[in-house]
């Protein structure tokens, strides 16, 4: 079993204001590039200025697969030049792949990782807390 999704960040010619008016069409011409539905689209990050919008693209198609290959020109096609009436400054898609493990015990699948920083924020708050009081005791 895989998971694979295409990552794509994008550089529009186009306002803040232009792009949310273009919005759906927008996301309906990178989803109907690979046959999927909007909702296979997870909008990471849109940043104005130039509007820029990172996002991933998931996918059924098997890992390194014909269908995965296609889909991947498709999108690379479709966000190349302009999209939705906007023009493309710059762009890049990339395949992410996770292979998840049949079972639990199969040594050689990766394993997730934890993101849990609790204990980090508890060290930094230890150390900041008595140093930013011993900084104003200093002053005083």
């Amino acid at each position: 079993m895989s998971a694979l999704n295409f990552g794509v960040h994008i550089v529009l010619g186009a306002t803040a204001t232009v792009f949310y008016q273009n919005y759906l069409t927008f996301l309906q011409k990178i989803a109907n590039s690979i046959s999927q539905n909007i909702n296979t689209l997870t909008i990471q990050s849109i940043s104005s200025g130039s509007t820029s919008v990172s996002f991933l693209v998931s996918t059924n198609a098997a890992y390194n697969s014909i269908q995965a290959q296609q889909q991947q020109t498709n999108i690379q096609n479709t966000v190349s030049y302009s999209i939705a009436g906007m023009s493309v400054n710059s762009w890049s898609v990339v395949v992410n792949y996770k292979s998840t493990p049949s079972s639990p015990t199969n040594p050689s699948s990766p394993t997730t990782t934890n993101n849990d920083s609790s204990p980090s924020i508890g060290l930094i708050l230890a150390i900041a807390i008595p140093v930013g009081v011993g900084s104003i005791l200093l002053y005083i």
